[in-house]
């Protein structure tokens, strides 16, 4: 069972989600707030496994909470949901490492499926997200030739910041699956890193995702 929370300062918005969700078999609905504080609250005292976080609230924005959130409970998994892609709260909200940020025009099939994803530790981004990052990249060359990352590796971390799986990587790049593994566990030792979410988080923090 996915235990999931909500905060949404819009009433309607947020009762909508979670009669929705509610009527999923494996979500468990423990909380739902419509404040920066709720949403501090609700993540310190039930740790759900997702918090669905709207970005902006009427006490503080979903940013600021987050930053909280991340130290009061850091292994609670926090997928922005909003109404606003703008790179003055995307690119923030990936590069301190939120599990996704999705746009509420999404269908609702798909945000099962992204949340499941999450549940996964795969990162999710809403197609709109994804552009937005893509036209926010620098020159990345630098920090993979530190850590001697290879072409083929910077390929995969790519992917992977893009929400690749190892079979969609292995079909994008014309490899085994077995070769990505392998890919991915050198990559995650060059880098110091323990899984394949913090190479996402590494690829959206550095601007790889392209």
């Amino acid at each position: 069972m996915i235990r999931i929370a909500l905060v949404d300062d819009h009433e309607v918005v947020r009762q909508g989600l979670v009669a929705f969700l509610s009527g999923i078999e494996d979500f468990s609905l423990v909380g739902q707030g419509g404040t920066g504080a709720d949403a501090i609250h609700i993540a310190e005292t039930l740790t759900p496994d997702i918090l669905i976080l709207d970005m902006i609230l009427p006490d503080f924005s979903g940013l600021q909470a987050f930053e909280q959130i991340r130290v009061r409970a850091p292994k609670v998994r926090v997928v922005f949901l909003s109404s606003f892609c703008e790179s003055e709260t995307v690119l923030p909200a990936m590069q301190n490492g939120a599990a996704g940020y999705l746009l509420k025009d999404i269908r609702p099939a798909d945000l099962i499926v992204a949340l499941r994803d999450v549940m996964a530790s795969k990162l999710v981004l809403h197609p709109d997200v994804s552009a937005l990052m893509v036209n926010a990249l620098n020159n990345s060359g630098d920090i993979l030739s530190q850590h001697g990352i290879t072409d083929r590796e910077a390929q995969v971390i790519r992917l992977i910041g893009q929400g690749f799986s190892n079979k969609d990587l292995a079909e994008q790049l014309n490899i085994s699956q077995l070769t990505v593994k392998t890919h991915v566990s050198h990559i995650l030792d060059k880098l110091k890193l323990d899984d394949r979410t913090q190479v996402a988080i590494f690829a959206v923090r550095n601007r790889l995702a392209e």
